[in-house]
């Protein structure tokens, strides 16, 4: 025999040897609820009442629960005297295979460490290459809960493992647990996704956005979200002041303290400003200056609460966030300004508002009535100088609660801020145009040293 057919010979004994040893199993795939787990001989397994067994004799039975496991793993410890009980108390009818890919002198000698765990009823797998990459994971300990027939029934995590479900499963009652679902590629270092509906907080701020309107504004329910698109710091932090959501400001209510006015003011109100900028060059287009303009100096802001609040809070927490972000600090200081002054009148025959007991605040026009749910006056006359801006109000009548209030129009033709005034008449509320010291806005800019 030459040198070249022994050669041949041993490599074909030694596959041979191989195969008998080590039964065949298919290629592996990942499984899922639904599948079928292929009947294999268990290797690598160090310890346990079933040394040699396949996984179809051990799913045969009832029960098998394959438990993927690391030494490290608290949860997994904590959970392995109560396999071990529920494998003794079911004994016949459920097999546990605990599963880790650690190799077998560390087991052992952490096994060693542990003798209180008292462990005896399970078959401790280690190094293992097959079961984890047919149920993969990424959080531990990780349980699959197979029929008789080898069917993958549940995966989950130790919160489904008690007496009563192991029970029902093996005599085929119905179960309704929760499923686990791992994300298997999650990167940590990179931003967090998840779909809009899962949100419980949000808050987002971005740059210019050149395929939206400038004056995309819009408040899905009182206190709850606010997204406005393309809009200056200054109409944002204004609209944070004001509880509305009207982005005018009206700058006779507002002091600014900035060596950069150009971040807070549209070129066309600062037009002065604009042409000593850095965005204007003699001879240039003006379009494409104001264009670069607004990639500098205006932003989208999407802002959304779990839950509806009332607007003081609801504009504290916006302009928290502002504030995060540009470093512009907002407060307020007492100035002398004209004021629409509500004030109560002796009157026999007028409504009177009635105290609310609903638990959301809002309004609705019906025909020529204006009905407002669990509304504070001053709060309602905010939203509807979002349409008529003016003069800031001061609530001088005492009706300071929460109201159910029916206002019925009289001239629909003509609609404005003075209509919804003389509607309010009808509780006698009347309302005078006065100075009066009033809280306004007042802007530090801290990123110029201001």
């Amino acid at each position: 025999m030459n040198q070249r057919k022994l050669l041949f010979t041993i490599f074909f004994l030694c596959a041979a040897k191989l195969g008998f040893s080590q039964p065949s199993i298919a290629p592996v795939r990942e499984l899922k609820i639904g599948d079928t787990l292929p009947d294999f001989v268990v290797s690598r397994l160090i310890s346990g009442p079933d040394k040699g067994a396949t996984t179809g004799a051990l799913y045969r039975r009832g029960l098998l629960l394959i438990d993927i496991w690391a030494t490290y793993c608290g949860g997994c410890i904590d959970e392995m005297p109560r396999l071990d009980s529920l494998a003794e108390k079911f004994a016949g009818r459920v097999s546990v295979l605990s599963v880790t890919p650690e190799d077998s002198s560390k087991v052992t000698a952490f096994f060693k460490k542990r003798t209180d765990l008292g462990i005896s009823h399970l078959n401790i797998v280690t190094s293992d290459t097959v079961l984890q990459q047919y149920f993969k994971c990424k959080l531990i300990p990780h349980l699959v809960w197979i029929d008789q027939l080898g069917v993958i029934r549940f995966i989950t995590s130790e919160a489904e493992l008690d007496e009563d479900n192991v029970a029902d499963f093996i005599n085929h009652k119905p179960l309704q647990m929760v499923l686990k679902h791992d994300v298997l590629h999650f990167e940590f270092l990179k931003r967090f996704h998840v779909d809009d509906s899962a949100y419980k907080y949000r808050s987002i701020i971005s740059g210019f956005a050149d395929s939206l309107s400038t004056t995309d504004l819009t408040n899905s329910g009182l206190g709850k979200r606010f997204s406005a698109q393309n809009m200056t710091i200054m109409s944002l932090y204004w609209i944070a002041y004001t509880n509305q959501l009207n982005s005018i400001v009206n700058w006779s209510r507002v002091e600014l303290h900035t060596r950069d006015s150009m971040k807070f003011i549209w070129p066309t109100e600062n037009r002065g400003a604009f042409m000593r900028s850095r965005y204007h060059h003699p001879g240039g287009r003006y379009g494409w200056e104001f264009y670069n303009w607004k990639k500098d100096n205006l932003y989208c802001f999407d802002f959304e609460l779990p839950k509806f609040t009332d607007l003081a809070t609801f504009s504290k927490y916006l302009n928290q966030d502002l504030e995060r972000v540009f470093h512009v600090h907002l407060s307020t200081r007492k100035k002398k300004i004209p004021c629409q002054v509500l004030e109560k009148t002796d009157c026999s025959g007028c409504k009177v508002p009635k105290l609310s007991k609903d638990s959301l605040s809002w309004y609705e026009t019906k025909g020529s009535r204006i009905l407002l749910h669990n509304m504070r006056i001053l709060d309602f006359l905010l939203l509807k100088q979002e349409s008529f801006p003016g003069d800031p109000f001061i609530n001088k009548t005492g009706l300071n609660g929460y109201y159910d209030m029916e206002l019925e129009i009289k001239d629909t033709t003509h609609f404005d801020m003075s209509t919804i005034i003389e509607a309010l008449g009808q509780y006698g509320i009347r309302c005078t145009r006065k100075t009066k010291p009033y809280p306004i806005l007042v802007l530090w800019d801290h990123n110029t040293g201001n």
